[in-house]
């Protein structure tokens, strides 16, 4: 590199190590954070303040920031190319709440946490032994292993708010009702026809359901369970992976 050039290079997941170690070999004199500030824009106060466990890493699944002909969207940031209007302000309820969530999956997760901030008192049930939710299978994919950073970030959260996450649970009305809880986020895997009928069940228990719409989908219990395990003999096929690519056979 010649010495009168400054070189900038950029990443896709970059972690604050990764900028420090391009940047102390050499490689670099700067390095671009792009995607890094969609998914995060206080990466670089956070890193100043040695907050860097609470960065949100962009983790490259270029899910509406990469040749978007509209407004660039983020999976992990919904308040992206609006950080400076009252979209991305999280305020305090007028009221406190006894928010329930069920499912500790992202979605389930992001719930939580953005009801925490707003000081609601929260708990999050799970029916597995861990949360994240489907990210625990996509993970396991190849190339697909910085998917974890979407837990991590949100489980250091909800730890740093003092969510309570109860796993190893499977909710019923019954329960809910019992523990008195004012609202229910329902946002567990197995499909939105199991939500719908879920909330169904408890429509006239609780003023406050929640359904999350996530579609069709696979419960990962089951493809942890059933193809994932190395016991298992099985010819089964499932292609995880660009979810435009919808012919798969086995």
């Amino acid at each position: 590199m010649n010495k009168n050039e400054t070189f900038i290079c950029r990443c896709q997941e970059v972690t604050v190590a990764d900028v420090e170690k391009a940047i102390a070999d050499g490689h670099a004199d700067m390095v671009g954070l792009v995607r890094a500030q969609i998914a995060d824009p206080d990466f670089g106060n956070k890193t100043r303040e040695n907050r860097i466990g609470d960065i949100r890493l962009c983790i490259g699944c270029n899910q509406g920031c990469w040749e978007s002909e509209a407004e660039a969207t983020c999976l992990q940031n919904a308040a992206v190319y609006k950080e400076a209007t009252e979209y991305a302000v999280i305020k305090s309820a007028p009221t406190k709440k006894k928010v329930h969530v069920i499912g500790a999956g992202p979605g389930g997760m992001e719930a939580a946490r953005v009801a925490a901030i707003k000081d609601h008192d929260v708990r999050v049930y799970e029916k597995d032994d861990r949360v994240g939710g489907q990210i625990n299978v996509l993970s396991n994919a190849p190339g697909r292993d910085e998917f974890n950073q979407v837990t991590r970030y949100l489980n250091l959260q909800l730890d740093k708010l003092g969510v309570e996450v109860i796993l190893n649970t499977e909710v019923m009305s019954e329960m809910i009702l019992e523990e008195n809880a004012d609202t229910v986020i329902i946002a567990f895997e197995n499909g939105i026809s199991v939500a719908e009928e879920a909330a169904d069940s408890m429509e006239d228990l609780f003023e406050n359901v929640y359904v999350e719409d996530n579609g069709y989908v696979i419960d990962s219990r089951f493809i942890t369970e059933n193809i994932l395990n190395p016991v298992i003999s099985t010819n089964a096929v499932i292609y995880i992976g660009d979810p435009n690519i919808s012919d798969i056979s086995g």
